[in-house]
């Protein structure tokens, strides 16, 4: 089966991040917030595991001045033997900028800002204020970097209603599908 390049994947936090004992290098487990569906093809079931690593560490400041963690998502271990590799481009900051505005008109905090800038710029997240630490379920959103051939498991029309909220593998409607290096916010 083919997995569409730009394919939005939204995962979760699996343990807290907190810039305070975070470092370069570490690896940042997530797992898939939702069943990655083609057709009536299962890649990755919900929970499935992604890797990230800490790309980057600045500790909180003074006078309140936040810390900072960058983390780069490598890969999505689907169904199939091989990882799938992602990335953080445009669509994937789209999906971060309608999430944030989604929270924010329910009126819910949004805990990970996105640090903007053109494109090419890596991405993060940014600690602000009083909060010490993204706690474990917040939500990360990457991207395939490119089409890839993956190994899936055809389910049968019966059990199709079992899928926990599919996620549809297809590629997010913008026009492009640049990206800027393989970093991600939540």
């Amino acid at each position: 089966v083919e997995l569409p390049a730009a394919t939005i994947i939204r995962a979760s936090l699996a343990h807290s991040l907190s810039p305070k004992t975070a470092k370069k290098g570490d690896p940042v487990d997530m797992v898939l917030h939702s069943d990655l569906v083609v057709g009536a093809n299962l890649i990755a079931p919900k929970g499935s595991r992604v890797s990230a690593v800490v790309t980057e560490v600045t500790k909180p400041r003074s006078f309140g001045r936040p810390g900072e963690v960058k983390v780069g998502v490598e890969s999505l271990f689907s169904i199939g033997s091989q990882p799938i590799p992602l990335t953080f481009g445009e669509e994937s900051r789209q999906a971060v900028e309608a999430e944030s505005a989604q929270l924010a008109a329910a009126g819910t905090s949004v805990v990970g800002a996105l640090l903007l800038g053109p494109v090419g710029l890596v991405g993060g997240f940014l600690v602000r204020g009083d909060l010490k630490e993204l706690p474990a379920g917040t939500v990360v959103f990457s991207q395939t970097a490119d089409a890839v051939k993956v190994g899936a498991y055809p389910v049968p029309p019966g059990l199709q209603g079992l899928l926990k909220n599919p996620e549809k593998a297809e590629p997010a409607q913008t026009g492009t599908s640049g990206s800027a290096g393989n970093e991600t916010t939540p």
